[in-house]
């Protein structure tokens, strides 16, 4: 039998949820059944191309130069024709990725939805509408996802497939040894004694890092404890968030770590992970950090409810609700009993419902439907 082939397509591979899903169904895909690949519409960061040659994954890169680009639609059109795919499966950019299928000779087309939209105007909705049509079947990361498509685009229920994001449950175990992480901490110039509250993800608008910010400062004043902040991630907020630092006088408990490609290590010494978001799918960062056995405080928006069963692994909070996420935390920080118990839980919770081999196995079945 043939190996079907599946292309990939992406708007910018980098650091980002959305991107490790992509490279995780490239990695753990049955390769006796399957040939990937991977496109990207803007660009490809060097350490992530890198990365996926070493996956022995190929990756293609097509620019758009404008709005209304038509040799960008018949280069992708090219390539997809010239490498001979069977399955389109777009994780971004559904209006161009589908526009681009239209007279290809794919078998099937996948879109997998993996946050609500960004942008809600006139002509995006209309984009939405229009690729959502185009492809054959589509994948919502969380319940929340799935009642959008099918109560706002229109979508038919019988068309959505909800699957949950999931993470490599080897790859990210709780520490064993407590030695590295303080050895790590020296490094980030991060106090032996501090008790690190973290949070991994773009420093972008959506991810509401301000309040954030402000609510960490109201902590410090809070709890008898000294308490470092860490980002990981890099965005078009990092100058504005830096400076909001300085302005609460808290800069020197703040630390802002850009990309890291070793996300895995970081998480160690994080003792409290964190999201402030105005809206997620299924979080990676989030899947990843309650593996780990960290305790997660984060807003009760999208799929973080399907991950954080509020008391049980983790505290929900009303969306900037800076009061409410302040005396979560500062429970956390202070009622061992519960924080103990977070910890299994969070371990435990991933296990039953959140491993990537169980996640990959369900795309592989739209992948035999879609192709056989």
């Amino acid at each position: 039998m043939n190996k079907a082939k599946i292309l990939h397509i992406v708007l910018h591979m980098g650091a980002g949820g959305l991107e490790h899903i992509a490279i995780d169904l490239c990695r753990k895909v049955d390769k006796k059944k399957y040939e990937v690949s991977i496109l990207c519409l803007e660009a490809c960061e060097p350490e992530y191309e890198t990365r996926l040659a070493k996956y022995g994954i190929p990756v293609f890169v097509v620019k758009k130069s404008k709005k209304v680009d038509i040799r960008f639609y018949s280069k992708v059109f090219a390539l997809i024709n010239k490498l001979g795919i069977d399955v389109v499966h777009i994780h971004s950019c559904i209006f161009d990725s589908a526009i681009c299928t239209l007279f290809s000779k794919v078998k099937g087309t996948i879109f997998t939805a993996h946050g609500l939209p960004v942008a809600t105007d006139i002509i995006s909705t209309c984009q939405d509408f229009i690729g959502l049509r185009r492809v054959g079947r589509i994948v919502a990361v969380s319940d929340e996802i799935s009642e959008y498509l099918i109560h706002v685009l229109k979508v038919p229920k019988e068309k959505i497939d909800v699957i949950y994001n999931g993470i490599d449950v080897s790859e990210f175990k709780p520490a064993k040894n407590n030695k590295c992480s303080d050895l790590l901490k020296a490094r980030l110039n991060i106090n032996h004694d501090s008790v690190v509250i973290g949070t991994v993800g773009r420093l972008e608008p959506v991810k509401n890092y301000s309040m954030l910010i402000r609510s960490f400062k109201r902590l410090k004043s809070m709890v008898d404890k000294q308490l470092h902040l860490v980002f990981v991630g890099d965005g078009i907020l990092k100058g504005k968030l830096e400076s909001l630092s300085r302005e609460l006088g808290i800069e020197r408990s703040v630390s802002f770590l850009g990309v890291r490609d070793d996300v895995t290590e970081l998480l160690d010494i994080f003792d409290i992970f964190v999201l402030t978001s105005l809206t997620e799918g299924i979080s990676v960062s989030l899947l990843e950090a309650q593996s780990k056995g960290i305790p997660s405080v984060v807003t009760d928006v999208g799929g973080n409810s399907c991950v954080i069963d509020d008391g049980v692994n983790g505290f929900l909070c009303e969306l900037n609700n800076s009061d409410l996420f302040c005396e979560k935390l500062k429970k956390l920080l202070e009622e061992e009993r519960i924080y103990e118990l977070f910890s299994k839980s969070s371990r435990e919770q991933i296990l039953k419902r959140f491993n990537s081999d169980n996640v990959i196995k369900l795309y592989e079945e739209i992948y035999s439907r879609l192709c056989y």
